[in-house]
């Protein structure tokens, strides 16, 4: 890690903090679109696989492209995870500086209140403290959504090539 400029400014700091709160806030908000895109999406495609006059050709492409979906969907999920988990160490780093109290900074609270292990993180490791944590994150219940939309489309796939459907 960097040092610190000594010439950063109290300004600077705020201003930066301010870029990484927008950021922040604009990620979480694109979370909940991509979900919803993705699950009206979801619906679309299978009203179109239930159709009963749908052909077993058509019902292929259409479960290939709901796996595709649901696969980028999830991609994307997990970068957003990502660049979540990287503005969450640096806002709480800045309000650090700031000298902003761990109730005041909104990085601080979420800090506090972040659960491990995640669904879609490689650490496995436990909190000391488990008070006001949550049982079940925004993270592990987007992973899950996904990964249930992928096991549909996959058992769709697997039904038409034994003509189950």
């Amino acid at each position: 890690m960097k040092k610190d400029n000594p010439n950063t400014t109290f300004e600077d700091l705020s201003t930066g903090y301010s870029g990484i709160v927008d950021y922040h806030n604009n990620l979480v908000q694109i979370r909940f679109t991509v979900a919803g895109l993705s699950i009206a999406a979801d619906g679309f495609l299978a009203g179109a696989f239930f159709q009963t006059d749908a052909v077993v050709l058509s019902r292929i492409i259409i479960s290939i492209l709901g796996l595709v979906l649901t696969l980028i969907c999830g991609m994307l999920e997990i970068r957003t995870f990502q660049l979540l988990k990287k503005l969450l160490k640096g806002g709480y780093e800045i309000e650090k500086k700031l000298g902003l109290n761990e109730e005041q900074g909104v990085f601080s609270i979420l800090m506090q209140t972040q659960i491990l292990p995640r669904f879609l993180n490689k650490t496995l490791k436990r909190p000391a403290k488990r008070e006001g944590k949550f049982v079940f994150s925004h993270s592990v219940m987007f992973g899950l959504l996904y990964v249930c939309i992928f096991i549909f489309w996959l058992t769709m796939l697997i039904f038409v090539f034994l003509k189950i459907v």
